[in-house]
């Protein structure tokens, strides 16, 4: 009896760690470019799920690359259909503000419309296993 206790205990002590480290995750990179053939070098994407709300996002690299992180930096998104939205400005110093100083400014590399899920109208589909996920958008209007 005592040897079956033991066994016992162990067994509820280990399941818990079962599963411990392993994600539903899938990976998800891509590359980001615009219509007109210019890389997105900067900024965030960012995939939202409506139900259940889920979100994974990712630094956009200067090369317009990117890996989806859920919770840990690379961990992926859960597999599912998802609204992306993107946004990339850049910042620059310059011009004259008052007294001498200068004036930062934005610039974005996108078009407005990607920086809010509601108006981007990009959408992507998470597959188990490894996703590579490239989204060509429009530059920003001028």
């Amino acid at each position: 009896m005592k040897r079956f206790s033991i066994l016992l205990f162990a067994l509820v002590a280990i399941v818990p760690l079962v599963g411990c480290g392993s994600s539903d995750n899938s990976t998800v990179t891509g590359v980001i470019t615009t219509t007109d053939g210019q890389v997105v070098s900067g900024g965030r994407i960012t995939f939202t799920s409506v139900s259940p709300p889920i979100s994974a996002s990712s630094r956009i690299a200067p090369d317009g690359s990117y890996e989806l992180s859920s919770v840990e930096p690379g961990d992926g998104a859960p597999v599912g259909h998802y609204q992306v939205a993107i946004v990339s400005k850049i910042s620059t110093a310059g011009g004259d503000g008052r007294n001498g100083r200068s004036v930062a400014t934005s610039k974005s590399l996108v078009h407005d419309k990607y920086a809010d899920i509601r108006t981007s109208e990009l959408t992507a589909e998470v597959t188990p296993g490894s996703n590579k996920i490239d989204f060509t958008v429009e530059p920003p209007k001028k």
